[in-house]
């Protein structure tokens, strides 16, 4: 299990920074600038049957009200680019 979380985790943080052309083959379309980010920012969360609904919903809901913050926006923007790239990744059983 955890290493098909970290495998997913850095599949994922590899969308986020590789852009489409360049994850093609062929290389025949150049690829487009990455955009500068002051902050990369993975958020996750565990869904499986470990925690019941009311808790995973107490966890999208923390992210969300934290990501409203305005202290946290300032905070995230003030750098040089004004920036930040943002995951957010949930994982759970078959079920």
């Amino acid at each position: 299990m955890r290493l098909w979380l970290c495998a997913a985790f850095s599949a994922a943080l590899t969308a986020l920074v590789v852009p489409p052309a360049a994850a093609q083959s062929g290389g025949a379309t150049p690829a487009a600038p990455a955009t500068q980010v002051d902050l990369e920012l993975a958020l996750l969360a565990d869904a499986t049957g470990s925690i019941d609904d009311a808790e995973i919903l107490f966890q999208r809901q923390g992210y969300a009200e934290a990501l409203r913050d305005p202290i946290l926006i300032r905070a995230m923007t003030a750098g040089r680019f004004g920036r930040v790239a943002l995951l957010y990744m949930e994982w759970a059983d078959q079920d």
